[in-house]
């Protein structure tokens, strides 16, 4: 593993895995504005007349990676919160920073996402207070819904949904989880235990390890369930579940990672372009794969439902190899930009998805190619969801919850 000096090691490793973070997080609102213009995603609020295959395997390339990524970081920095608050203290501060924007937004601003595709959808549809009133009861239910067929999504196409916010509500539940885990098992002397820096050799029979368990959990749960279907269980709980073992498989790497010192005094073996070579390989792979799969009934046979499950596992840990390489040794340093970036990030995840769908929706009608459609939106819906953080949601919370209820008061009575 390449090394590096012990000077500034736990800031410079600070320093380049949140650029990635924050890098991912603006590939998801780029994800979003190309949402619009594909074929694949035919219940999206905003659908215009033209689609694009080009912007198809965007898409499809683009969600191999961004949210395992995000739920990698995101394990790999809850062990050192934990041993900083405790489980109690870490339980506190996650349920006020996911728990309570999850269910803010998620009744008094998403609505608004699925209110603009039910309205166009709809040959005589209510106004949006009408509609929001009706999602309500759906929003508190515990009622269970696997969407496996156009028939049922059609049955709950007007429920209440949380859309983007599902990755916050899963990741809260894996951090209320880890902080059990963590109260029942944790001991004094393991924050103690300083393990040696690891070697390529148990770098790499991690990773195969690793690939391993995600991939046969994946072929377990894609034996019943098609890898395109979503569930929910209420309002507040949704999530992919075939997705749910690449997710959770990759929290607890990026927890080991951080226990057994991973970045902090070198990176992955092997260099950016072997890693590279490697996402090329298997996104080509699993992109066959997944497109067999597409046609096969479940129960899917096991040497399928194995083959893409142990391909998604092994190409998520590709692309954690491709941006960390790249991250360890172009990235170290901090600059304007980042620290500028740094405190919105999160809010530009929780706010992006209602002004990059309501800018879609401004652009319809425009007759212009959807290239440059989709180029409109994507810039604008980062800059505002930006500028929007910057200045309100995270100096001036209050005030931004304020603004939250004024635009849902506005418009309840004028739409």
């Amino acid at each position: 593993m390449e090394t590096l000096s012990h000077a500034s090691l736990q800031t410079e490793r600070l320093v380049f895995l949140d650029k990635i973070r924050y890098s991912v997080v603006l590939l998801v609102v780029v994800l979003h504005a190309a949402c619009a213009y594909t074929n694949i995603i035919p219940w999206w609020s905003v659908l215009d007349a033209e689609r694009s295959t080009l912007l198809d395997l965007f898409i499809i390339l683009l969600d191999m990676f961004v949210m395992p990524v995000l739920y990698f970081i995101a394990g790999y920095f809850a062990l050192p919160s934990l041993r900083k608050h405790g489980a109690g203290g870490f339980a506190i501060r996650k349920l006020k920073r996911l728990g309570l924007p999850l269910l803010l937004l998620g009744i008094f601003l998403v609505p608004v996402v699925g209110y603009i595709g039910y309205h166009g959808r709809t040959p005589d549809p209510t106004g949006f207070f009408t509609y929001w009133w009706r999602q309500m009861p759906s929003a508190f239910s515990l009622q269970w819904v696997h969407f496996v067929n156009p028939q049922v999504a059609a049955r709950h196409m007007n429920d209440f949904a949380i859309w983007h916010l599902w990755f916050i509500s899963l990741l809260l539940i894996f951090f209320l989880l880890t902080a059990l885990v963590y109260r029942w098992l944790w001991r004094p002397h393991w924050q103690e235990r300083q393990p040696p820096s690891p070697t390529n050799y148990a770098v790499m029979r991690v990773l195969v390890t690793t690939a391993a368990g995600i991939g046969l959990s994946v072929a377990l749960v894609n034996r019943y369930c098609p890898d395109w279907s979503w569930a929910k269980w209420g309002g507040f709980i949704m999530f992919q579940p075939t997705r749910v073992p690449v997710y959770a498989g990759l929290f607890i790497f990026g927890i080991y990672t951080f226990a057994r010192r991973w970045f902090t005094a070198s990176s992955l073996p092997g260099s950016p372009w072997l890693w590279l070579a490697a996402c090329g390989v298997l996104s080509l792979a699993l992109l066959v794969v997944a497109k067999a799969m597409l046609t096969i009934p479940a129960p899917i046979p096991w040497s399928r439902a194995l083959s893409q499950g142990l391909l998604r596992a092994l190409l998520c840990l590709a692309y954690i190899g491709l941006l960390t390489t790249l991250g360890w040794r172009f990235s170290r340093r901090p600059n304007a930009f980042w620290r500028n970036l740094y405190p919105v990030s999160y809010d530009i995840y929780l706010i992006h998805l209602p002004i990059v769908v309501g800018l879609q929706w401004m652009v319809a009608a425009l007759p212009v190619s959807i290239y440059l459609k989709f180029t409109l939106v994507a810039a604008a819906g980062v800059a505002l969801s930006w500028g929007l953080g910057r200045a309100l949601m995270t100096p001036r919370p209050k005030t931004a919850l304020g603004v939250l209820v004024t635009i849902f008061a506005v418009t309840a009575a004028l739409v």
